[in-house]
């Protein structure tokens, strides 16, 4: 089962709620990792169904679009 929300991401972590067939924690130091510029990643969740998603970052400047060190990136 995928996360749907960005708080659903905290499930890799600790199980949130009754989730069957859990089996973390997923990341080792238990929590979850910020951008190379300190700030939370963004989780989108595919509106198509399926198990697209997107994990994004806003870069340096912490707002969408940018250039340099101030682009997205995203997987």
């Amino acid at each position: 089962q995928r996360p749907d929300t960005v708080s659903s991401m905290a499930s890799l972590v600790k199980p949130s709620g009754n989730i069957p067939g859990w089996n973390g924690p997923y990341l080792a130091k238990g929590d979850l990792p910020k951008d190379p510029w300190g700030k939370p990643y963004l989780y989108e969740a595919s509106t198509q169904g399926g198990a697209a998603f997107r994990i994004k970052s806003y870069g340096g400047d912490g707002k969408e679009g940018g250039t340099g060190e101030d682009a997205d990136i995203s997987n």
